[in-house]
């Protein structure tokens, strides 16, 4: 979503916890901003909801992250007690393959309890039609549940490396408490470093049409979400 610098701060002022007595409101706006943003799919490859959530009410293309400041808030702040990135995709398999390996992925993580973030990238046009896009999508994976209770960091990382294997992937991101991120092999070993999302071009989910929307997407964050804080011992406040 391409926010201007008044829905920036907004944004900032409420993962931040800075905005106090009207963070309903507040939460309101941001839903707001990103509904006005919100377009329509034009094809299978833009329906993200259908394509990996099964859900068919809502028919909009994921949203623009601006530049990646906000991305880095939201890790800044939601990850602070670790982190990990992972994807299903792989450039040798054919499209239907890499959608199940999504779905697959997807549940497993829902089923994990750990909250999480799906973040798309959108690189190229849909052979369906140059008009459209493909989005390839990741998920961050954060270390506490849906109830923002923070969780044993190595369960986590465990279940990474599971999922690396898994699904067939050369590395997972990995960003353990008070550490720098760093990319591990199945193993556990570091295959590489370097700046992740660095392009600007990431893109999240389309906002929930409804309340059963909310209910089927589970542990998922939401831009409007605060974090965790070490006022609450690590309990999270959902402004929905």
């Amino acid at each position: 979503m391409d926010f201007d610098n008044s829905e920036e701060q907004y944004i900032r002022g409420l993962l931040e916890g800075r905005i106090n007595g009207h963070k309903r409101n507040v939460a309101e706006e941001l839903r707001n901003a990103a509904r006005r943003k919100m377009s329509r799919c034009g094809n299978h490859d833009e329906d993200v909801m259908s394509k990996y959530y099964c859900i068919s009410t809502n028919r909009c293309k994921p949203i623009r992250l601006g530049e990646g400041r906000t991305l880095d808030l939201i890790l800044n702040l939601h990850g602070v007690n670790g982190y990990v990135s992972i994807s299903a995709l792989r450039s040798e398999k054919d499209g239907e393959t890499n959608e199940g390996n999504t779905k697959s992925l997807l549940q497993q993580i829902r089923r994990s309890g750990f909250s999480f973030f799906p973040i798309y990238v959108s690189g190229f046009p849909s052979p369906e039609s140059s008009e459209c896009r493909v989005y390839e999508p990741s998920f961050i994976v954060f270390n506490y549940d849906r109830h923002g209770n923070v969780q044993n960091f190595k369960s986590l990382y465990k279940l990474a490396l599971n999922w690396c294997s898994c699904f067939g992937q050369q590395s997972v991101l990995i960003k353990a408490p008070n550490e720098v991120p760093s990319y591990v092999n199945s193993n556990g070993q570091e295959a590489r470093k370097e700046t992740i999302w660095s392009d600007g071009m990431v893109y999240i989910n389309p906002i929930p049409q409804n309340l059963n929307e909310m209910r089927r997407r589970g542990n998922e964050i939401y831009i409007w979400s605060a974090p965790p804080t070490a006022k609450d011992s690590g309990k999270r406040v959902l402004e929905s």
